[in-house]
């Protein structure tokens, strides 16, 4: 996946993941595109295609084909981070073209 995650967006993911409500052991929050190539987050287990990220020794996200595609082509060199709103962190993407909104914390679950 040509995004990279900061720092920060890695231990936000982290941290999302373990405080994550019902969540089992084999899951992994994923990130997906709509058919408007809007990015979510959801909790699924991981597939044998999926894209993993990791935070230290931790795989806390994996990336389906169609989301890695979807960056790849849309996004090229995008740098997804951690910003503060409103509501609460969301992550972002930041990209040649300006950023755009990936997906709020409190939607991961």
């Amino acid at each position: 996946m040509p995004a990279q995650f900061t720092q920060r967006a890695l231990e936000s993911l982290q941290a999302m993941l373990h405080q994550t409500p019902g969540r089992q052991p084999g899951n992994f929050i994923r990130m997906v595109t709509d058919i408007h190539g809007g990015f979510h987050l959801t909790l699924s287990e991981r597939r044998p295609s999926d894209h993993v990220i990791s935070c230290g020794d931790e795989e806390i996200l994996v990336i389906d084909a169609r989301a890695s595609n979807h960056v790849g082509e849309h996004h090229p060199g995008g740098v997804i981070d951690v910003q503060d709103g409103p509501d609460g962190p969301t992550l972002v993407m930041s990209h040649p073209g300006g950023p755009a909104a990936v997906s709020e914390h409190h939607h991961a679950g």
